[in-house]
């Protein structure tokens, strides 16, 4: 439920009986991606395949320019002020043999953990927006599926040389408390 100026919502994104509000009309969250998915919700819903309200999960967002920043999830901050303890583990562009072959290696992926799992990542570098959607993964996708543990990184292989090797190599380093 939103305040003044956005269409107010049940659980279930519906304005009035029978009318979904989605998208920036609702306020949740202003992006184009998330209008798609809470689509999709509001047609399983209106269909009778789901009566669950709806659920985000954690939200995929980019900025793009020569060098990018996308994030998914909290941020340690954000985690450390909701009363938990972060953890955080960093890998940098220039240790990563993709980056280094396109000679774009400034830049960073930073992962946020919270009692072992990936809650959150953060990346700012060349290219780094096509981690983005493997990054929801890794930090459980939806409000409910547990985020990766640093173990689960071994049980995947990582194609080489590729950026995604960043991310493994991010999920793999020293956590640090914030």
């Amino acid at each position: 439920l939103r305040g003044p100026g956005w269409a107010q919502t049940d659980e279930c994104l519906r304005a009035a009986p029978h009318v979904y509000a989605i998208g920036d009309v609702n306020g949740r969250t202003l992006l184009a991606h998330a209008a798609d998915h809470q689509a999709r919700y509001a047609v399983r819903h209106a269909c009778g395949d789901t009566a669950t309200p709806y659920d985000a999960g954690v939200m995929p967002a980019c900025i793009y320019g020569h060098l990018e920043a996308m994030r998914v999830g909290p941020t340690a901050e954000e985690l450390k002020n909701a009363g938990f303890s972060p953890r955080v583990s960093r890998s940098m562009l220039i240790a990563n043999p993709i980056a280094q072959a396109y000679g774009t290696t400034q830049g960073f992926i930073k992962i946020v953990w919270v009692d072992g799992r990936i809650r959150g990542v953060t990346a700012v570098g060349h290219g780094v927006s096509h981690l983005v959607t493997l990054a929801a993964v890794l930090a459980g996708g939806s409000g409910t599926a547990p985020g990766w543990t640093a173990h689960d990184a071994g049980s995947v292989i990582f194609a080489h040389p590729t950026l995604d090797e960043a991310l493994e190599a991010a999920m793999e380093a020293p956590q640090e408390p914030v």
